[in-house]
């Protein structure tokens, strides 16, 4: 396997990129929690750098899998968190519009909804990014 610099750029573009997608609200957290999670990154590969272009030994190529594996699942892990907490919002929002437009029907299904992604999600929710 050989560290291609410009595979890690493209992977830090992607993570941004849909970050930059979420609710305005909430991407002053995912930035700060992806930010960190990169930071943490850069210093674990440090080690490579000199060793751009070049080919790995085989130890060096299983940590490096294992270093990057870890990465993606951690910001995976703050995107999924956003788009929970955004789409939990939403839910409230619609909630409260059903209500004041009088559709009881309505405002009682999405309150039912929110209720089952705030018991399912709750420990996601209440975890700090």
């Amino acid at each position: 396997m050989k560290l291609n610099r410009f595979f890690l750029v493209a992977l830090l573009s992607v993570c941004g990129h849909v970050s930059a997608h979420l609710n305005p609200d909430w991407n002053g957290d995912c930035e700060q929690a992806l930010y960190q999670t990169f930071k943490k990154f850069q210093n674990s590969v440090k080690k490579y750098e000199h060793r751009d272009g070049q080919t790995m030994t085989e130890q060096e190529s299983v940590q490096f899998e294992k270093t990057l594996n870890d990465f993606m699942g951690e910001c995976a892990g703050i995107v999924v968190q956003c788009q929970i907490a955004y789409a939990f919002d939403l839910l409230q929002r619609v909630r409260i519009l059903a209500e004041h437009e009088g559709d009881e029907d309505l405002a009682s299904l999405v309150g039912q909804a929110c209720r089952t992604v705030e018991e399912f999600w709750e420990p996601v929710l209440s975890e700090e990014l």
